[in-house]
């Protein structure tokens, strides 16, 4: 089967057949299925709050297996590929043959690279069949309001934090500061002074000062606002509802028991809470670790009870990853590897052993020399400008010793001027990065307003916000350029006398 099908490629789509494509694809799309039903399986709904993150399921060991799998099917498509060269051969090829050819090669580095990627497609898919987007918002509504009434931070109960002295900017209370009246280490502080004031009041820490979004996802339609959780929070309390607040207690808890999150609460103590004090004062706080429960404070008995916060924001963080769209930042960058791969093999395959060793020893060494002058001239601006003088200098180059014998040395301008050409987009948009952070520190007032670089700036900004587009464009620009240009060029290569 495997050989009829090889003999007919062989015949009426040598190009097919020599690449080997059709047989780098079929293995792919194995192993993409492959990783994607591992992704898929490995998750279960109780372990999601042990990741950190999307990219931490696999841990650090998958990415170099999925490599060492790249490297892997590379290596035994080059056994193949490379043993026939109709170019070196001089065989008659048609017009667009070495385009083609240059198409499929690109095509078999890429989709030999994002095996990685298709684990992560099947973690995702797997999320999503356990919570979708919606759910997702109703969960994220039901703990910013639930979690009001376990209190396990100081900073949202404090008199200053309250929706009312949102507005007026007032000092920020950090938890982990201990606030004395007094303090000659902080007498010129007028804020440290401010809060070590409010917190001796009786209504320091409050509930009817909680305003405030324990878990605030703005990409989602539906998410209630702070003020709204407030004033439903001040609703129960006030009307004396006990029966809403253990419903939201409960919901927390349940939230919690899906996601394999540890807890251990005292539901009927957090409950009567909000009523043990005066002004509702929070009379006693809940650990946020499980290690920390046994802990004492000022003498008073260890609290049984406790709370995985940090768990917990894991397994909102890792929902929130997998049901967002996949990054194209990642597929941009893979794309770029798969283009720098392929132009690597372009020049062996278009050019001698003699010219491709002679640009690489080159590669080492102009790379130095570019270090050398910007390191001298200030890199900020002449570094970029010097790059593309070299890389119109190796075109130039190899057009003009292409008039005379020289094949080795215009052969390896072309090489360098092929590996260094699909780089100059990532050049530009450091440089106007750079340009803009210059200008921004220098002219800027402190505070600046939000949108002050694009009232000063408005084309560098514009540059700077769309530089993953700007970056596919300009790797679309460098195949074509490739494909066309190079191909052609290499053509005219190939027919100079032999030196």
């Amino acid at each position: 089967m495997i050989r009829r099908i090889n003999q007919y490629l062989r015949i009426h789509h040598p190009l097919l057949w020599n690449t080997r494509v059709l047989w780098v694809l079929l293995a792919n799309l194995c192993l993409y299925l492959i990783f994607f039903l591992a992704g898929f399986l490995t998750v279960q709904a109780r372990s999601i709050a042990t990741y950190y993150s999307v990219w931490f399921v696999g841990g650090f060991g998958l990415p170099a297996f999925s490599t060492l799998c790249t490297v892997l099917v590379v290596v035994l498509w080059l056994l193949y590929y490379l043993r026939n060269n109709a170019f070196k051969n001089f065989y008659r090829i048609g017009r667009f043959h070495l385009l083609r050819e240059f198409a499929l090669i690109l095509l078999i580095f890429f989709s030999s690279g994002i095996y990685y990627e298709f684990y992560m497609l099947g973690v995702q898919a797997r999320v999503r069949t356990i919570t979708s987007e919606a759910t997702f918002v109703k969960e994220l509504n039901q703990l910013n309001e639930g979690l009001a009434f376990v209190p396990t931070e100081r900073a949202p109960y404090f008199l200053f934090n309250s929706c009312s002295a949102q507005k007026e900017q007032l000092p920020t209370y950090y938890e982990n500061t201990t606030y004395l009246p007094g303090s000659d280490e902080y007498a010129s502080d007028s804020n440290y002074r401010m809060i070590a004031d409010a917190v001796r009041r009786p209504d320091a820490f409050s509930y009817n000062h909680y305003c405030t979004l324990a878990y605030l996802y703005t990409q989602y339609g539906g998410l209630d606002s702070s003020l709204t959780v407030a004033q439903r929070v001040q609703a129960l309390i006030q009307g004396g509802r006990r029966d809403g607040i253990r419903r939201n207690i409960e919901a927390v808890e349940a939230i919690c028991r899906k996601y394999g999150v540890r807890f251990r609460l005292n539901e009927a103590a957090l409950v009567e809470a909000p009523f043990v004090k005066p002004y509702n004062a929070v009379p006693a706080w809940v650990p946020d670790s499980e290690e920390r429960y046994a802990e004492t404070e000022n003498g008073t008995p260890p609290n049984p009870y406790y709370l995985e916060t940090g768990s917990l924001r894991n397994a909102m963080s890792f929902v929130n990853d997998c049901l967002s769209d996949a990054e194209p930042g990642r597929f941009l960058a893979i794309a770029y590897v798969s283009l720098g791969c392929a132009l690597l093999l372009f020049t062996w395959r278009r050019f001698s052993r003699k010219v491709f060793l002679v640009a690489v020893v080159g590669a080492l060494v102009w790379p130095i020399v570019i270090g050398l002058f910007g390191f001298a001239w200030d890199f900020e601006e002449s570094g970029f400008y010097l790059f593309l003088l070299l890389i119109g200098l190796f075109l130039g180059g190899a057009l003009l010793r292409m008039r005379s014998p020289g094949r080795t040395f215009s052969g390896a301008l072309l090489a360098w001027h092929a590996w260094t050409f699909p780089y100059i987009g990532f050049l530009f948009l450091g440089m106007v990065e750079r340009y803009l952070s210059y200008h921004y520190s220098r002219e800027a007032p402190s505070p600046a307003p939000p949108d002050w670089r694009e009232l000063h700036y408005p084309v560098a900004s514009w540059v700077d916000d769309h530089g993953g587009l700007i970056s596919l464009a300009w790797w679309i620009v460098s195949v074509l350029y490739t494909g066309f240009v190079l191909n052609a060029l290499a053509r005219r290569w190939q027919a100079l006398p032999q030196e």
